[in-house]
């Protein structure tokens, strides 16, 4: 149906319409009959609801898409004020007139993240992508809160509706408007098959993101930053991953969590409680406090103890990147997009890292034989097995 209206092809839309009435030719005639006098209708009452009609009227539609937050298919409606999730499918009439909507201001970061796969190269295109918008205050749906917006896309086909948006977006280019002029520059130009854009779904709606958002492009893990594009963890009962990127941290799919590098206080690692021997995975823990909020900590389990210096190196270098925003230099490079905080930011890890050794951030260290040939933390160096049982090690950035 998109691409018949989209083609302005009668005689295709009637064919589309009979197939979903299962062949009925009179039925087919008679819904067309009736769809045409309502339009006749609508246009004799007056001007339509057409983008520019209205300040906030809808520049373009991001028609059934997959949300994995909030759960469910969604058309997402972009505005003027921002971003309308309205219910698709079934669930839209249940929902009514009122639906959850991001402001552009709102929107924090957006990102474009590989979903963990075990078996592709860091850098290779993924099957399938995770878009993200960090939001600065939560979004409320139904019951529920959620600090992030995050979309499913895939990493190979194209977008479904993609004639629908071409047409919607080439309407929206004669709109004496900036941002429908972004929106409608950032939609592909159609491909030989009128039902496809010809690039990769995540391509297509990373773009158009970007161009609500105002944004050059979306934040991705960045080899030169950390060459891991994510760690295994766990949040609670929850598998997921954890993403080191210049802008922050983040744990996917469930539950969303951002953590902004400006708002980082610490990060160290090591089970709280008792002392864990011979254990090959350890916690992380994550302490951030948003400007004029208390610090709250997020802990990320069974994180694999050989992983805990290349995700130290991340927070050195946001460390860096807050000294160098205090200073008054700002952030350029160092921190992508981010806002950070004047705020100092402590790392903090085990001293033994060996296999068959992990202290407790808690208790005093127990005196153990160690191997003298350990691995020594990220930034230190090592030391010889004659050397006392050392306690946990805070280096200050700040």
């Amino acid at each position: 149906l998109e691409a018949a209206v989209a083609a302005r092809d009668a005689a295709l839309l009637a064919a589309r319409v009979r197939g979903l009435l299962g062949g009925d030719g009179g039925a087919t005639a008679e819904l067309l009959e009736a769809a045409a006098a309502a339009a006749r209708a609508l246009e004799a009452s007056g001007p339509a609801a057409t983008p520019g009609a209205g300040d906030d009227a809808p520049l373009l539609t991001l028609r059934n898409l997959s949300l994995q937050t909030p759960r469910g298919r969604f058309d997402v409606v972009l505005r003027q004020s921002g971003v309308v999730l309205r219910p698709a499918g079934a669930k839209a009439a249940a929902a009514g007139g009122s639906h959850p909507t991001v402001p552009w201001g709102d929107v924090r970061h957006a990102m474009r993240l590989p979903k963990p796969d075990n078996y592709r190269k860091v850098g290779a295109p993924a099957r399938a992508y995770f878009l993200v918008l960090a939001l600065r205050s939560p979004l409320q749906v139904g019951k529920q809160s959620f600090g992030c917006v995050v979309i499913n896309a895939d990493g190979i086909k194209p977008f479904p509706g993609a004639g629908a948006l071409i047409a919607e977006a080439r309407a929206g280019q004669d709109i004496d408007n900036a941002l429908a002029a972004r929106l409608a520059a950032a939609v592909p130009p159609p491909a030989a098959d009128a039902g496809a854009s010809g690039e990769p779904e995540h391509a297509t709606l990373a773009k158009v993101l970007a161009a609500g958002i105002g944004v050059p492009r979306l934040e991705e893990p960045d080899p030169q930053f950390c060459p891991s594009e994510w760690f295994k963890a766990y949040r609670g009962v929850e598998e997921g991953a954890l993403y080191p990127l210049r802008v922050g941290v983040l744990f996917l799919p469930k539950p969303a969590i951002f953590v902004a590098a400006g708002d980082i206080v610490s990060i160290n690692s090591g089970r709280e409680g008792t002392v864990h021997c011979g254990a090959t995975n350890t916690d992380v823990h994550v302490e951030h406090a948003a400007e004029g909020q208390a610090s709250v900590k997020e802990v990320f389990s069974n994180f694999v103890k050989g992983d805990v210096p290349t995700l130290l190196s991340c927070a050195s270098a946001w460390g860096a990147a807050v000294r160098q925003a205090r200073e008054g230099g700002g952030i350029g490079a160092a921190a992508g997009s981010a806002v950070v905080r004047g705020s100092a930011m402590d790392v903090e890890d085990d001293e033994e890292d060996d296999d068959d050794f992990e202290p407790s951030d808690d208790e005093p260290q127990p005196t153990a034989r160690r191997p003298s040939g350990r691995r020594a933390s990220s930034g230190a160096a090592a030391s010889s097995s004659a050397a006392p049982a050392p306690t946990a090690r805070k280096r200050g950035l700040g």
